[in-house]
């Protein structure tokens, strides 16, 4: 099986050769019909979805998709944010990690990297609220307290 990393390398290798020979609008093109070929093949997995939501910078944007993916609303999960100071993408990224670590299981080592890189963003955002926005999440998607998947 094709991981989804080695998906996502070829998909960009080959956006960027078109974009020399084939112009901007050609790209686009090309961009959404890799996407929708990924929504059609992979996307079933609620696993892939969320990997899909993630931002470049490893960080997760709290919206009305994530919300669905952690099965409420994106109303209800800002409401549960521990402290006003947090910013609503720290917020989503300890959830995305915390669910990751409690339903992506199956599809662990595809999701190792995503993971450190999301580790590695929230701990330059989130300062002293890490471990408590970590308990919160927990007790949100109703799973056991980890601390230590951030390295606490």
């Amino acid at each position: 099986m094709i991981t989804i990393h080695l998906l996502l390398f070829i998909h960009f290798f080959i956006v960027l050769k078109k974009k020399d020979s084939l112009g901007t609008k050609k790209v686009k093109e090309e961009r959404e019909t890799m996407r929708k070929r990924t929504t059609n093949s992979e996307q079933s997995s609620p696993v892939v979805k969320l990997i899909s939501l993630q931002n470049a910078d490893g960080s997760w944007k709290l919206d009305k998709e994530f919300a669905a993916l952690m099965a409420l609303s994106e109303k209800e999960l800002s409401s549960k944010i521990p402290k006003q100071e947090i910013d609503n993408s720290v917020w989503a990224t300890v959830l995305a990690i915390v669910w990751l670590d409690a339903f992506g299981a199956e599809q662990k080592d595809e999701c190792e990297l995503l993971v450190e890189k999301a580790l590695t963003w929230v701990k330059g955002h989130a300062g002293s609220y890490l471990k408590e926005c970590c308990r919160v999440a927990s007790d949100l998607l109703k799973t056991p307290f980890k601390p230590e998947i951030f390295g606490l």
